[in-house]
């Protein structure tokens, strides 16, 4: 892949997506239940090529990392973690938020479906990076910084405030991303991982982001305050703490099947 079309592709991502925020417009797309959002959908489309083609089929087909369900169990324990310290520390207690049954409840049924609806999107964004991670040896590296490349612009703060936790979330998760682009390259599980976390800590804990309750749920919301409250002075910290778990986690997890060579794509 010309490198040119890769850099073509953040730099019109970037400008539509500025525009879009400036203009107080949407940055995703909702088409028949399924998500879009412009990072995810537009460098496929700038991107996609014969050769390109064929290597989305063959991460459908043929998988490297093709272990069954423990990824999942990444997420899960990251959240217990999270829910656990806080429980010690005595910071946090049942919430009562708006909508409970109606948004809260019904959305634990809904996981499947949500997921179906982002999944395409994420197909997209998987297959962006894994072109970006062949520009160079510097694999986990590319995959790093086009993720912050192509999200960047949601962060910048047009008619709100910067939020210094928000960045750090996003720096956190696109480096647990970047971990199942590069490490363990497996389509499904870099889709399954990248939504239930998201989803999970947003339920969890609530969102103020209607872009990521419309994305991550349903579009007929604008925010979410969560199952769980949390006391004021933690707050902001909760959300990049439990994306640092599942960093620090997915890291030995990692870390341990290499040793083991267990399934491993990079083991020779």
């Amino acid at each position: 892949m010309n490198p040119f079309r890769i850099v073509l592709s953040i730099v019109i991502v970037n400008a539509a997506g500025i525009a879009l925020r400036y203009y107080g417009l949407d940055t995703y797309f909702i088409f028949l239940g399924f998500r879009f959002h412009l990072s995810c959908l537009l460098p496929f489309v700038i991107l996609m090529n014969g050769e390109n083609l064929k290597l989305l089929s063959e991460s459908f087909r043929k998988p490297r990392f093709r272990k069954k369900f423990v990824p999942l169990f990444l997420v899960i324990f990251s959240l217990a973690v999270t829910v656990a310290a806080l429980y010690l520390l005595k910071k946090i207690e049942p919430g009562d938020p708006d909508y409970f049954y109606e948004f809260g409840l019904s959305s634990i049924f809904d996981f499947p479906l949500y997921i179906v609806w982002n999944f395409p999107q994420l197909c997209c964004l998987f297959l962006t990076l894994s072109i970006i991670s062949r520009i160079n040896k510097l694999a986990y590296v590319n995959v790093f910084f086009g993720l912050i490349l192509l999200f960047g612009y949601e962060l910048i703060p047009f008619n709100s405030a910067f939020h210094p936790a928000d960045a750090a979330a996003m720096l956190l998760l696109s480096l647990t991303a970047s971990l199942f682009v590069t490490k363990l390259q497996n389509i499904y599980w870099f889709a399954v991982i990248v939504f239930s976390s998201v989803w999970s800590i947003i339920l969890l804990f609530g969102s103020s982001s209607g872009t990521l309750i419309n994305i991550f749920f349903a579009r007929e919301y604008s925010s979410w305050d969560g199952f769980l409250n949390i006391s004021k002075e933690l707050s902001d910290y909760v959300v990049p703490s439990f994306f640092l778990i599942l960093l620090v986690i997915s890291t030995v997890y990692l870390f341990f099947l290499r040793q083991t060579g267990t399934n491993f794509p990079d083991k020779k």
